[in-house]
């Protein structure tokens, strides 16, 4: 919920950026411009991490999905973390689409792997 809210948030601040009137002040746009790259970069990296972490540990711990495919989730979710120092050091910035799309592909991955049942505990 918090990464999509990001995501929405980010389409917002862009929408209303483009909205702005050829006298707007500069500075309005530039924040606008900020939020939009903050909510849809840092916040979503940070907070698509906690997903991605979360299902991870979760399908590892109950052996729901591939080891291989947790550990790329987890690789992910570290990725994720670290690209919040973007607002610290630009050079962090590349790991804002590796989180997006790459976490994007895990994410339809993990879908199609993950078992609809689970076997009983008395089975």
């Amino acid at each position: 919920m918090l990464a999509a809210a990001a995501l929405s948030g980010s389409a917002l601040f862009g929408w209303a950026g483009g909205r702005l009137p050829m006298d707007a002040d500069p500075a309005l746009a530039r924040a606008l411009a900020d939020l939009s790259f903050l909510s849809g970069g840092v916040a979503y990296s940070a907070t698509f991490a906690m997903l991605v972490s979360g299902i991870s540990v979760t399908g590892l711990m109950a052996r729901l999905l591939p080891r291989p495919l947790t550990w790329t989730g987890l690789a992910l979710a570290a990725a994720g973390v670290v690209s919040m120092l973007t607002l610290i050091a630009d050079p962090f910035g590349y790991l804002l689409p590796v989180v997006r799309f790459g976490g994007l592909i895990w994410l339809v991955i993990t879908a199609i792997l993950l078992p609809r049942t689970r076997p009983s505990r008395h089975q």
